[in-house]
């Protein structure tokens, strides 16, 4: 469901099919599998084919994922994406590269916060004195050394 309260459905596309659509676009374009080692799953990019003169011979169109960095499923959206991006020029690789290092940052942020408050939470816990089981022996024995006169 969208944030508008749309239920949107969306059919998972074969790459073959997608790949050839990205080839209608343009020749020159390709569906590239990605390996994610944040979420230890595969995710799609869209590459296009500089030639081995050039310095980059391999340029990133289209990175297919989430914002927060979680691999979409391979759709026809890849394409539409791709159209639209492709007006708009190749995405660099060192922006990429800058996005994931976002990710990290964040991530690693917000695991050192759920850390900080794991730890404040273990030292009030310490604070706290133990409670025992008292049995009924030991409230008999207080009982008896009050009958004797003991400051129990």
């Amino acid at each position: 469901m969208s944030q508008n309260g749309l239920i949107v459905y969306y059919q998972r596309a074969d790459q073959k099919r997608v790949d050839r659509e990205l080839k209608s676009v343009d020749p020159r374009l390709f569906l590239d599998p990605e390996f994610s080692q944040q979420y230890g799953q595969v995710f799609w990019t869209v590459k296009v084919w500089n030639g081995e003169q050039a310095p980059d011979p391999v340029t990133i169109v289209v990175d297919w994922r989430e914002p927060d960095g979680r691999p979409k499923e391979l759709t026809h959206g890849i394409v539409e994406q791709t159209r639209r991006s492709w007006k708009a020029g190749p995405v660099s690789f060192e922006a990429v590269m800058a996005a994931n290092d976002e990710l990290r940052r964040k991530r690693d942020e917000r695991q050192l916060e759920l850390y900080e408050r794991q730890t404040i939470q273990t030292q009030k816990e310490l604070r706290r004195k133990p409670v025992f089981h008292r049995g009924r022996g030991l409230w008999l024995a207080r009982i008896r050394g009050r009958r004797k006169g003991d400051n129990v």
